[in-house]
């Protein structure tokens, strides 16, 4: 949009509301990311490993504190007739999570970091191991064999009605939860690192944002909008319902406690940053190749070489049309 001057530059409102400083660090700089600024974020993201805390219990499974540690827990549950871990291929951004979680876990954050912004490739080594292990956990049934035929919905219901027991999330999975009155048997990690002495976070990037229209008829309204989205007053109304289920991008979102534990503990678990989530930083060639692929993986349709080729070739085109983020 802003290509085509359908949206505000913000950047003088920016200066003159202060919003730099009232922005935590992560989210203003994804949002200066080029020249102009268009865009005011409003949350951000924190995938992560949700886990049915009962299932894990039954079967004497702590929390993985390493990648070793994880895949043994999954080999446990499958050993013991339980589907460790659920996606849904009809609602590919799960799957898009779920790698994005195994990319930080396998590849590194700095890595990836350096892949987003072109300074590594998707065919380098570590990224097409990322993509093997994908692959390798749905061929050895650690990821259920009924992913392929899974939408959203029916991935929370299966994990909530505990015939799974983990699944990767944003913390919009937390409202579902509230409303099903199982707060207390679900449970929340980051996917531990493969890399020795290395720590991870949740993966992420901007959630929603805000954007002026050019033409808007009343941009001083919209102005005064904005300043309220940043404000403690906004977070004290949305953290006080204990279903929220969105982490906002203010500084003073930080002072206020959230009714919620679950999404108290994701906002704590990004304070000082979050991991990244590629489809948020990806141009719509190289978006698309990335979700048709993963898939693919998960369903056993592609090689984890040619899947990384495939999602290479998209970076290229956007590219070519101009794409391409800038540090």
């Amino acid at each position: 949009m802003s290509d085509v001057g359908l949206i505000k530059p913000l950047d003088d409102w920016y200066a003159k509301n202060s919003w730099k400083d009232k922005l935590q660090p992560f989210a203003y700089q994804m949002a200066a990311v080029n020249d102009t600024i268009y865009e005011l974020p409003h949350t951000v993201d924190a995938i992560e490993v949700y886990y049915n805390k009962d299932i894990f219990a039954k079967y004497a499974i702590p929390v993985p504190q390493t990648g070793d540690e994880f895949v043994a827990a999954m080999k446990k549950l499958k050993d013991n007739g339980v589907t460790p871990l659920n996606t849904a291929a009809r609602t590919s951004f799960t799957v898009g999570g779920l790698f994005s979680n195994i990319l930080e876990s396998v590849a590194g954050r700095d890595a990836v970091e350096a892949l987003l912004y072109g300074e590594k490739q998707w065919t380098d080594p570590e990224i097409v191991k990322a993509g093997e292990m994908l692959a390798d956990w749905a061929k050895q049934g650690y990821i259920g064999k009924e992913s392929m035929s899974l939408n959203l919905a029916d991935l929370q219901l299966s994990f909530l009605d505990k015939k799974v027991a983990m699944m990767i999330s944003p913390t919009h999975l937390i409202s579902t939860i509230v409303d099903k009155k199982v707060e207390d048997s679900i449970g929340t990690f980051s996917m531990p690192s493969f890399i020795s002495g290395e720590k991870t976070e949740p993966t992420g990037g901007l959630g929603y944002t805000w954007v002026v229209p050019t033409k808007a008829v009343h941009p001083e309204q919209a102005e005064n909008w904005l300043n309220f989205i940043v404000s403690e007053d906004y977070a004290n109304v949305v953290l006080s319902d204990p279903s929220y289920n969105l982490i906002p991008t203010s500084q003073a979102a930080l002072n206020v406690k959230p009714a919620g534990a679950l999404l108290a503990g994701a906002i704590q678990s990004i304070k000082a940053r979050s991991g990244y989530n590629p489809s948020v930083f990806i141009g719509s060639e190289a978006k698309e190749a990335y979700y048709q692929n993963l898939v693919g993986l998960v369903g056993g349709l592609v090689k984890p070489q040619e899947a990384m080729e495939k999602i290479a070739e998209g970076v290229k085109k956007d590219q070519e049309a101009g794409y391409q983020l800038t540090r």
